[in-house]
């Protein structure tokens, strides 16, 4: 795969062959000949994988630029410095670009006109396509690891799993989002507790990090048909398995520490 970033484009030549090359950071297919031993191409030449051609190389397909209003011979229409597949055109919270590689529109926040683009989950693993997209997880598939659940992928071994991080606005990819905290410490609020912490995905009341650490899945709220995760209580001594969580063995149950905080923010 060849790599170039400034494309030469002449108003006239004959294209000798087909290459697949990467324009920027997208893989196009482009009709290409040798002009004194460089690579020369014409920008309607530039395809996307679905042989669509996009003349501006911002990886959206010239005819939805057209569509939504866009210049396809421009990479940034509005000159406000983002390319337009870095942009959010329907404001639904997903890039035009990651709309366009999960095949939804870019100018609607609900493609199928019926569920909200951001809740789109194609392989029903409980992370939303264009969170998986983000992460480097594949969203036609639960398991993108052979026998791991895509909700367990942590690509930096931090102990935060990638779609986690991606929710409390964390690099995936490495142990330090930030130069003076490691991720695990990120507290934002400032309440004692750190982001990845707090975030309860399924809504029933037991917080992803500690389903996570109890074997349920943060997705829903029943793991096991007929037992709430909330009850579940694998050692049968009347405490349920979320609540006796103590990560920094300190005595006190996380759940109470995250009871607390939780709390005191609200008073």
């Amino acid at each position: 795969m060849n790599r170039i970033n400034n494309i030469s484009a002449p108003k006239l030549f004959l294209a000798l062959f087909t290459s697949n090359v990467l324009v920027g950071c997208h893989e196009v297919e482009i009709n290409r000949m040798s002009e004194g031993g460089r690579v020369v191409v014409h920008p309607t030449d530039i395809k996307l994988a679905g042989g669509e051609f996009d003349s501006d190389g911002d990886g959206i397909p010239d005819n939805l630029e057209l569509e939504m209003g866009l210049e396809p011979t421009k990479k940034d229409s509005d000159d406000d410095g983002i390319s337009d597949g870095l942009e959010d055109s329907d404001g639904d919270g997903i890039t035009n670009i990651v709309e366009v590689k999960l095949g939804l529109y870019p100018y609607m926040p609900r493609s199928d006109r019926i569920h909200h683009d951001t809740k789109v989950d194609s392989d029903s693993d409980g992370i939303p396509d264009y969170i998986e997209w983000n992460v480097g997880l594949n969203h036609q598939k639960a398991e993108t690891i052979s026998r791991q659940q895509d909700y367990m992928v942590d690509t930096d071994g931090d102990g935060i799993p990638n779609y986690l991080e991606f929710l409390v606005n964390l690099d995936h990819s490495m142990l330090m989002t930030f130069s003076e905290y490691a991720d695990q410490q990120v507290d934002r609020d400032r309440n004692g507790v750190p982001d990845y912490m707090e975030v309860d995905s399924d809504s029933d009341g037991v917080n992803d990090y500690l389903e996570l650490e109890i074997g349920t899945n943060p997705f829903t709220p029943q793991t096991l048909v007929g037992s709430a995760d909330l009850s579940v209580d694998n050692d049968g001594n009347g405490i349920p398995d979320y609540a006796e969580v103590d990560t920094d063995r300190d005595g006190t149950p996380d759940y109470l520490v995250l009871w607390l905080a939780s709390n005191a923010n609200h008073h």
